[in-house]
């Protein structure tokens, strides 16, 4: 825990807030973004949404997998 000092110069127990890992934070972007096309590819009707995320979640993996190969190749 990291301490804070307060106004009066005493110090404070506050909980460190961790530092947002952007990478993780765009492919959760990536992962919703997918996930809510496919819904609409559906034609927006109601489904299984964590299906949906999953679905996204491997084709995104997939993707990223390819490239990696196909960039290794060249």
């Amino acid at each position: 825990m990291a301490k804070r000092v307060n106004k009066r110069g005493g110090s404070t127990s506050k909980t460190q807030k961790s530092v947002p890992d952007t990478r993780s934070e765009l492919r959760e972007e990536q992962i919703r973004q997918r996930a809510y096309e496919l819904y609409l590819a559906r034609g927006a009707c109601l489904g299984d949404p964590m299906g949906d995320w999953l679905r996204a979640e491997q084709e995104l993996r997939s993707s990223a997998t390819e490239r990696q190969t196909t960039g290794a190749a060249s």
